[in-house]
């Protein structure tokens, strides 16, 4: 941007993927400009393309265009986040080479879009900081409210070297409907709530 100063003002506007649409770039274009106060007006826009790529025009099959769509969507999500609160704030998760739950994911800040590797078996979106006991009645298990066991249970196992971890995990609906992950240890049998799925 030029003003009637002849001072210069430079503005970068993420991009994740490539654009064809102007529409697209416009609105991440606006976005990026709306908070600015420039202490001058501006006379002239000039607008740089760092690199560009060729559209690759191709038929896609019924369901895989949403998909695509849904994926480029979401970059475009991030984008826009990126522009409104910063790049630093946002973050990424990627799959870590780990057993335990707690330890089996790190945050990336370099690769904000996660990794495409899909999990190896049916994980909750949220793990509870530590895990917390359930109560265990007559009537099943408790935990501000009643739990009905659906699936399990898949054994995990780690740190047999040091402090050995055996536990079972089950996925069982609350009775206000979330889904939850939650695990007995083997050695003392006690139920813990781990995560909740999204």
């Amino acid at each position: 941007m030029h003003g009637a100063r002849d001072q210069s003002h430079r503005l970068t506007v993420p991009c994740s993927l490539a654009h064809h649409s102007y529409t697209a770039l416009f609105d991440l274009t606006r976005l990026a400009l709306e908070p600015l106060q420039l202490p001058e007006p501006v006379e002239s826009l000039s607008l740089a393309c760092r690199a560009f790529s060729p559209v690759h025009q191709q038929s896609a099959a019924l369901f895989q265009s949403a998909t695509a769509d849904l994926a480029q969507a979401e970059k475009l999500l991030l984008d826009r986040l990126a522009i409104r609160i910063g790049e630093q704030c946002l973050h990424g998760i990627r799959l870590a080479d780990a057993h335990l739950p707690e330890e089996a994911w790190q945050r990336t800040h370099d690769d904000r879009h996660g990794s495409d590797n899909p999990a190896p078996a049916q994980r909750p979106c949220w793990l509870l900081p530590q895990p917390v006991a359930l109560q265990q009645r007559a009537t099943g298990l408790d935990w501000n409210g009643h739990l009905q066991l659906l699936n399990g249970p898949e054994r995990i196992e780690s740190n047999w070297w040091g402090n050995a971890v055996k536990r079972d995990y089950f996925i069982a609906r609350h009775e206000s409907g979330p889904l939850c992950w939650i695990f007995r240890e083997y050695g003392s049998r006690q139920w813990f709530m781990h995560g909740l799925f999204g």
